[in-house]
C-alpha cells in the first residue's frame, strides 16, 4: 500500500532501505504518470502507483485527451520489464475498453481491436505465466465486446498463430483452452470452419501436455457446433485421445465424457461411447478408472428417454459393492455414488428401483456420515420418484433412523422435511406430525434444527386439516416464537401469513390464531410488542388487506405512542412498510402515526420514522390544524412497484428483532430468555420496569398535535415502566440488569455467533 503527503514510500522488498521519495497527490492524473512512471529512478512500486487507476485517469481527463495522451504510453507500459507492471495493465484492459466505447462511440471502438486487442495479444506470449493466463482472460473478454464481423480478421489469426507455434508447447496448449472458451462466442459457422482443423491437428500433437489441454476443452466447442457435427467430426477425435498411451490424456477423456455424450446422437452414445468407458473403467491407471467411477453417475443422467444399458447399472452398483468387499472399490467412489444416486433413479425411473435398491440400501448403512448426510439431503427426492406407495414401504424406516442418526445426517432431512411428508398419504402424514414436536423437545439445545422447523411452517401447513393445525402446529408455532434464539424468531415470521391462510376453511380457529398474534401486541412486556411490530411487516403482502386492516393494524397504530423506545422504533419502520403497499399509501392514520414518530424524544425513532430518503414525502405537523400534512403532495403517491422492494424493506425491519419471547405478565426469572437482546446505549431494562402498557383505549382517543423537542410522545409520563434504550449496532456488547446482578452479552445478526449466557 503507497502512503502519500510525509509518509515515505517502502519498497516491496522488506529487506530494501526505504526511499526518499515521496507521493505527490495534488498532481493530475496525467501529470501523476509522468511523474512517477517515466522518471529515471522510478523503482517498481512507484510505476503501480502511477499506473494503477488508468480507467479513473482516463474518465477525469476525457476521452479526447485519452486517445491523444494515455493511450500512446500502454505501448511503454506493455514492455516494462518487471511483470506485476504488466499484470496491473492486462487486468485494467477490459474496463478500459469499455471507457472507450461508452465515451468515444465508433471512434473509441476502433482503439479497442486497433490498440487493445494487440496489446492482449502481445501478453499471450508473456514469459510470466500469471500474465499469459490473465491475457487470456482479457482476450476472451474483448472478444465479447467486438462486432463479430470482426472476430474473424482480427481474433482469429492470433488463435491460429499460438496453435501452430512449435517454439513452446505452452503456447499450444493455451490455443486449446482459448478455441473452448471463444466458442460460444464465435459461433458454429467460425467454430466449425476455424477451430475444428485446428483441433484436429493438436489431437496428433507430440506433447501429451498439448493433447491432454485438447481433451479437457471440448465441452463448448461440442455445444456450440450441435449433436451432428459433434458426432460426425469430434467423437473421432475423442475416441482417439482415449486410447492415448499417456494416463493423463486418458484421465482428461473420463472427465469429459459426459461433455461429449450430451452432445452426440443416441445411437453413437450407445453404440461407440459405451465401449469408451468400459475401457476407461478398466484402464491399468488408479487414477483414469477413479475420474471414470466418478463420472459414472452424469454420463448415466445423459441416457434420458433412453433405455440405460445394464452394463452401465451394473459398474454403478459396483461402486458400493466393490468396497464392500473390499476389492476394487474406493471410499471416495462411494460417496460419488451417494451423491448422483437421485439422478440415476430418475434415468432409470421406478419401474426399475429393484436394479439398484440393493445398493441404496447398503448406502444408508455405510460407516462415512457423509455419504449418509448426502442420502439424507435426497431422500425426499428418491421419494417423489418412487411415489406415496414405495415410499412408505421403503423409505418411511430410513427416514426415521436418519432422525436418531449424527445431527450431522439429521440435518438432511429436516431440511426438506415437508417435501418429503407431501409425499406420504393423508393417514400416514398425519401420524408423522409428531416429528416437529419431538424435534423441538429433544433437539432444545440444537437452535439451527428449530430454525429449521420454523422455516417450513407455513408449508407444512398446507399438508394437513385445519383441526389438524389448530392442534398441532399451533402449539407449535407459538412455542417457536418464544425461542430464546432470535434467529429461529426471524425465520418463522414469513411463515406466518401461510399458516393464517391454511386455516381459512375454518374461520373460528382462523380468528383464535390471530387473535392469539394480536396479543403479543398488548402483552404488558416490551419483548413480545416488540415482536408483534415485526410481525405486522411479515404477515402483511400474506393475507387479504381487509383482515390486516382489521386485525393488525389498529394494535399496530396503538403502539407508536410506546414507552419503550425500541418498540417505538420498529413500529416506524413497519409504517413505513405499510406505506408502500398500494391499499395503505393514502391511509391517514398511519401517516399521522409516522408525524408523532417523526417528532419523537428518541433520535434513532425519528430516525426510523423518517427513513433513508425511501418515502416519496416527510410529514410535517399542520402549526393551523394539529393534523398531519405532507412536505410535498397532499397525498403520498407510492407505486404498487414499489411491492418489489417490499422484502428488503422488511429485512431492515428485522434488524432489532434480537428479542426473545415472553408471554405472561410477569418478567422471566431466568436471563436465557434474554441471551440476544441489544439495548440502547443509556438506560437498562430493569425487573420493575415492564409492569404496564398504555392504555388501548387512550391511545385510540389521543389527540395529535404538533409537539417540539421538548415534549414527549404521550401526554402521561408512565411511572411503572421506565423505556429502555437499545443499541441497534449488533457487533457491541450490551448491558442488562436483572435481580440486581449485571452480565454481559454480546449480540450479533449472524446466528452463528450468538451467545447463551446464564447468570
Amino acid at each position: 500500500m503507497f502512503k502519500s503527503g510525509t509518509d515515505y514510500l517502502w519498497n516491496s522488498n522488506d529487506d530494501e532501505e526505504e526511499t526518499d521519495a515521496f507521493i505527490d497527490d495534488s498532481l493530475a492524473p496525467l501529470e501523476r504518470i509522468r511523474t512517477y512512471y517515466y522518471r529515471a529512478d522510478a523503482r517498481v512500486h512507484h510505476r503501480l502507483y502511477a499506473i494503477k487507476d488508468l480507467v479513473d485517469v482516463a474518465q477525469q481527463v476525457g476521452f479526447e485527451e485519452t486517445s491523444k495522451t494515455l493511450l500512446p504510453m500502454l505501448q511503454d507500459i506493455k514492455c516494462d520489464t518487471d511483470p506485476a507492471i504488466r499484470q496491473a495493465l492486462v487486468d485494467q484492459i477490459p474496463t478500459l475498453c469499455d471507457f472507450l466505447k461508452e465515451a468515444g462511440g465508433s471512434e473509441g471502438y476502433l482503439f479497442v481491436w486497433e490498440l487493445m486487442l494487440p496489446i492482449v495479444s502481445f501478453f499471450t506470449t508473456d514469459t510470466n505465466q500469471q500474465v499469459r493466463h490473465s491475457a487470456m482472460d482479457c482476450l476472451v473478454s474483448l472478444a465479447g465486446k467486438l462486432h463479430h464481423e470482426d472476430l474473424q480478421p482480427h481474433l482469429l489469426p492470433l488463435i491460429k498463430s499460438l496453435s501452430k507455434d512449435m517454439t513452446d508447447e505452452e503456447h499450444r496448449v493455451e490455443a486449446a483452452e482459448l478455441m473452448n472458451f471463444l466458442a460460444p462466442i464465435v459461433g458454429p459457422e467460425l467454430c466449425l470452419n476455424n477451430f475444428i482443423p485446428l483441433v484436429t491437428t493438436l489431437t496428433t500433437d507430440p506433447m501429451f501436455r498439448v493433447r491432454k489441454a485438447v481433451a479437457s476443452n471440448l465441452g463448448n466447442i461440442c455445444r456450440t457446433i450441435g449433436s451432428e457435427q459433434t458426432t460426425n467430426l469430434v467423437l473421432p477425435l475423442f475416441i482417439k485421445l482415449s486410447q492415448d498411451e499417456i494416463w493423463g490424456v486418458r484421465k482428461a477423456c473420463a472427465e469429459s465424457l459426459v461433455h461429449i455424450s450430451e452432445n452426440i446422437s443416441p445411437e453413437e452414445r450407445q453404440n461407440k461411447l459405451v465401449q469408451v468407458f468400459e475401457k476407461l473403467i478398466s484402464d491399468p491407471s488408479r487414477w483414469v478408472k477413479s475420474t471414470a467411477f466418478q463420472a459414472l453417475g452424469p454420463f448415466i443422467a445423459t441416457f434420458r428417454n433412453l433405455t440405460v444399458p445394464e452394463i452401465l447399472l451394473k459398474f454403478f452398483n459396483s461402486m458400493v459393492m466393490e468396497t464392500k468387499d473390499s476389492k476394487l472399490g474406493d471410499s471416495d467412489n462411494v460417496t460419488f455414488c451417494a451423491f448422483n444416486f437421485p439422478a440415476v433413479l430418475q434415468t432409470i425411473g421406478r419401474e426399475k428401483w429393484n436394479l439398484i435398491s440393493d445398493t441404496y440400501h447398503l448406502l444408508v448403512k455405510d460407516v462415512q456420515w457423509k455419504v449418509r448426510r448426502s442420502l439424507s439431503f435426497s431422500l425426499h427426492v428418491i421419494a417423489d420418484i418412487l411415489g406415496s406407495e414405495l415410499t412408505e414401504k421403503i423409505l418411511l424406516s430410513i427416514f426415521e433412523l436418519f432422525l436418531r442418526d449424527l445431527p450431522e445426517v439429521k440435518v438432511g432431512v429436516l431440511t426438506h422435511l415437508s417435501k418429503f411428508l407431501e409425499v406420504l398419504s393423508t393417514d400416514t402424514r398425519e401420524r408423522y406430525i409428531n416429528v416437529l414436536e419431538e424435534v423441538i423437545n429433544n433437539d432444545d439445545n440444537n437452535w439451527r434444527f428449530h430454525k429449521l422447523i420454523a422455516e417450513q411452517m407455513g408449508s407444512l401447513s398446507k399438508l394437513y386439516s385445519p383441526t389438524v393445525v389448530s392442534e398441532k402446529i399451533v402449539p407449535i408455532v407459538f412455542r417457536l416464537l418464544a425461542d430464546p434464539v432470535s434467529a429461529v424468531r426471524k425465520s418463522l415470521l414469513p411463515e406466518l401469513g401461510g399458516i393464517i391462510r391454511s386455516l381459512d376453511e375454518s374461520p373460528e380457529q382462523q380468528k383464535k390464531f390471530q387473535e392469539r398474534l394480536v396479543s403479543f401486541g398488548r402483552s404488558p412486556t416490551y419483548q413480545p410488542r416488540l415482536l408483534f411490530s415485526h410481525l405486522c411487516a411479515e404477515v402483511l403482502y400474506q393475507i387479504d388487506i381487509q383482515s390486516f386492516s382489521d386485525v393488525f393494524l389498529p394494535v399496530l397504530l396503538n403502539l407508536k405512542t410506546d414507552v419503550v423506545p425500541n418498540v417505538r422504533f420498529t413500529v416506524a419502520n413497519t409504517l413505513r412498510v405499510l406505506l408502500q403497499h398500494d391499499k395503505l399509501k393514502h391511509h391517514v392514520e398511519i401517516i399521522q402515526a409516522l408525524q408523532l414518530l417523526q417528532q419523537d424524544k428518541d433520535r434513532d425513532v425519528i430516525t426510523s420514522a423518517k427513513g433513508n430518503g425511501d418515502l416519496p414525502f416527510e410529514v410535517v405537523p399542520d402549526k393551523n390544524s394539529g393534523s398531519s400534512s405532507l412536505s410535498s403532495d397532499q397525498t403520498p403517491n407510492i407505486s404498487k412497484s414499489n411491492d418489489i422492494n417490499q422484502t428488503d424493506q422488511t429485512n431492515k425491519t428485522l434488524e432489532t428483532l434480537e428479542t426473545p419471547i415472553a408471554t405472561s405478565s410477569k418478567e422471566p426469572t431466568s436471563n436465557s430468555e434474554n441471551i440476544d437482546e441489544p439495548l440502547h446505549t443509556g438506560q437498562f431494562a430493569t425487573e420493575e420496569t415492564e409492569t404496564q402498557v398504555p392504555n388501548e383505549q387512550a391511545n385510540s382517543n389521543l389527540e395529535i398535535t404538533p409537539m417540539n423537542t421538548q415534549e414527549t410522545p404521550t401526554q402521561e409520563t408512565p411511572t411503572q415502566e421506565t423505556p429502555t434504550h437499545e443499541t441497534h449496532n449488533h457487533e457491541t456488547p450490551t448491558q442488562e440488569t436483572h435481580n440486581h446482578e449485571t452480565c454481559l452479552l454480546y449480540t450479533s445478526d449472524a446466528a452463528d455467533d450468538l451467545l447463551c449466557v446464564d447468570l
